[in-house]
């Protein structure tokens, strides 16, 4: 349950404005060529040259390919395991880790259109795979994590009742795991963290204690979870679901 931040004020709403247009406007090659586009419109009505328009609409036109090129990049994951390898079970648990952790990159960077085309991606695959593997606790644990992460990083992005309904997977996956194996460490941690966006400290307090204690007393995610609820429940943080 790390932190994220939070866009708030004109700042934030002029950044998502720019990022609607303009996934990359932090890439030089995205914002270099546009600066370069704007100093020659603005020059146009001064200098009263012709080639200006032209040279501003070329600029203007890599801008938007270099910010293409870029969209692309952004949504690119490896390719999905093989099937037919020994190791496919845990190559796919690994590979929807790492497309939810490029996921949670590019919402933190502010590119919230490729973050959520990342999740969507994840989720499709993992319940395609769900029909390989039924009733799976790793594939159930993985997907709860997507879901709370999805929730976590997106306030203030999409439509509370959206956010409201990734939470509820989420606690639904993690509850689904446990019956599956009701001595999943990270299960339980996920299930504490879903209890905690949804308020009830005490019982995500009791899921991330169990989490530390079936990992035989160490588990470093599970500590800061229950730290920070702790803290919470305490008045020392604000509670920010």
């Amino acid at each position: 349950m790390s932190g994220t931040k939070e866009d708030g004020g004109t700042t934030g709403v002029f950044e998502l404005i720019i990022r609607k247009v303009l996934e990359n406007i932090e890439s030089p090659f995205v914002w270099a060529p546009l600066g370069v586009s704007i100093i020659c419109i603005v020059a146009y009505p001064i200098v009263k040259v012709q080639a200006f328009i032209y040279m501003a609409i070329a600029f203007l036109v890599i801008a938007f390919g270099a910010d293409w090129i870029g969209r692309v990049a952004n949504r690119k994951t490896k390719n999905e395991p093989n099937p037919d390898t020994s190791d496919y079970k845990k190559d796919l648990v690994d590979y929807f880790n790492a497309v939810q952790r490029k996921a949670i990159s590019m919402m933190e960077a502010g590119k919230y259109d490729a973050a959520r085309a990342l999740s969507a991606k994840n989720f499709a695959a993992i319940d395609n795979a769900m029909k390989h593997f039924p009733d799976d606790p790793a594939f159930l644990t993985v997907l709860g994590y997507t879901a709370k992460d999805i929730y976590q990083t997106s306030k203030g992005k999409v439509p509370p009742a959206q956010r409201k309904a990734m939470l509820a997977r989420a606690h639904v996956a993690f509850s689904d795991a446990l019956k599956a194996d009701p001595k999943d460490p990270g299960a339980h941690n996920g299930l504490g963290n879903a209890l905690f966006f949804e308020g009830l400290f005490d019982d995500a307090i009791e899921e991330h204690k169990l989490a530390i204690k079936l990992n035989k007393g160490s588990y470093s995610s599970a500590e800061h979870d229950l730290e920070i609820v702790e803290k919470v429940k305490r008045g020392d943080l604000p509670f920010q679901p």
